[in-house]
């Protein structure tokens, strides 16, 4: 009885004693909530890679006829986004005057943004803590069907990515 009695007081100072292993945020990007991303980002570089193809629509191959690299921002371009809980507004400056203004409904799956008034637009954020934010935004800006052949379509397309990072702002 002794014996059983100690074994029953023991075991749960073995399993006490153990660590328990604790999350490790970098398993995971350091992904926040969606309320994390809420707020207003300014860019601070990016690489913006323009793409320009033709899709054969039978065998769905992607040919890409010419590319086009430019890595910003130029002296005196700013850009911004205040993402919202449903939409996000993209605001443009150069020298401080807003030159433009984009508002962007979207939808949320995980660290995608899908934005429904784009064809192919979303937006990934594949790092983000409190003050910093990197993401890959891609956005198909033209898909035509340039076929003679109504049979055998081929699709032109003109694909914009951007690849940067961003910090949280203020609006200037």
């Amino acid at each position: 009885m002794k014996k059983l009695l100690l074994l029953l007081i023991s075991i749960p100072l073995i399993f006490s004693s153990c660590k328990k292993e604790e999350e490790n945020p970098s398993n995971n990007n350091n992904l926040n909530t969606s309320s994390s991303i809420i707020g207003t980002w300014e860019i601070e570089n990016y690489t913006e890679i323009d793409e320009f193809g033709v899709v054969e629509n039978i065998t769905n191959i992607e040919t890409i006829t010419s590319t086009n690299e430019n890595v910003g921002p130029e002296e005196g371009e700013r850009g911004f986004f205040t993402v919202g809980d449903t939409s996000m507004i993209f605001y443009g400056y150069y020298n401080n005057i807003m030159t433009g203004m984009d508002i962007r409904e979207y939808t949320k799956d995980g660290n995608i943004y899908y934005f429904e008034d784009v064809q192919g637009g979303y937006l990934t954020i594949t790092h983000l803590t409190n003050t910093n934010l990197d993401f890959n935004h891609m956005v198909l800006e033209m898909y035509d069907n340039i076929s003679s052949d109504p049979d055998i379509p081929e699709i032109v397309f003109y694909r914009t990515t951007l690849i940067g990072t961003m910090k949280k702002s203020e609006l200037p």
